[in-house]
């Protein structure tokens, strides 16, 4: 009959496990080797010369500026002063030319030159208008009084020799040279311009003094007054011009 088995009791197996204590695997497992770093955690700064260049600024254009204002006594590229003449300013040598009715070249200088004392020009807008009818033909029935005095007669406009010189014929205007200006050059040194292109309805008196030319008188006038006006700067008697009728 065999022996009936032994039942360890739970103080015995206890017991045993204290004796034979659990090995930490941790103390036994030799350590895993550290693996190399394949990659990078963080990019490495690049030095400053070598960072992308920032995108350029764009080029803010230059602040517009109001154009200075024509100066009084400027003096162009060829050398010419570009003053604007007033009254008892001497007559300039280096006016701008201009041509008559017929198409001849000439300058104030050179009229003044072969006049006996000075002459006188009327301004006016538009050959073959009815107020530059009326002041031309004012002057036309004037002029003898003018030439006795020593003074020459002259129109001037910014219209062509043709539109002159048939503004002439038409009107009779025999003794009496029409100047042409029409880049309005003489216009601006004269102050007798109106902007941009045309004429301000005018008279200038220009007067021998000595060798010199002077401006006597320079003034806007009617029509109606043109005539009395010119009279009157160089001393006429006639103190007021006929009634005229346009042919």
């Amino acid at each position: 009959m065999s022996a009936p088995p032994v039942v360890l009791r739970r103080s015995t197996r206890n017991a045993a496990k204290r004796e034979s204590p659990a090995v930490d695997p941790k103390e036994t497992a030799a350590p895993a080797p550290k693996k190399k770093r394949t990659t990078t955690t963080a990019i490495e700064k690049k030095p400053a010369a070598e960072k992308k260049a920032a995108a350029p600024k764009k080029a803010t254009a230059p602040k517009k500026t109001a154009a200075a204002p024509a100066v009084v006594g400027a003096t162009s590229s060829d050398g010419a002063t570009s003053s604007v003449l007033k009254e008892g300013d001497e007559l300039p040598e280096d006016l701008p030319e201009i041509q008559t009715h017929a198409g001849e070249t000439t300058t104030l200088s050179a009229l003044v030159k072969a006049a006996e004392k000075g002459i006188v020009i009327f301004a006016y807008p538009k050959a073959s208008t009815p107020g530059c009818t009326t002041q031309a033909c004012a002057f036309r029935d004037s002029t003898a009084s003018f030439n006795d005095a020593g003074y020459a007669i002259y129109g001037l406009s910014g219209d062509s020799p043709s539109a002159n010189e048939k503004f002439k014929t038409k009107q009779n205007l025999a003794d009496i040279t029409l100047l042409c200006d029409p880049k309005y050059e003489l216009h601006a040194r004269l102050n007798v311009k109106k902007e941009p292109k045309g004429t301000v309805r005018s008279i200038v008196v220009i007067s021998k003094s000595d060798d010199k030319a002077v401006i006597l008188k320079k003034s806007p006038a009617s029509p109606a007054q043109s005539v009395e006006m010119a009279q009157k700067a160089i001393g006429i008697s006639e103190a007021k011009a006929p009634e005229v009728k346009a042919d």
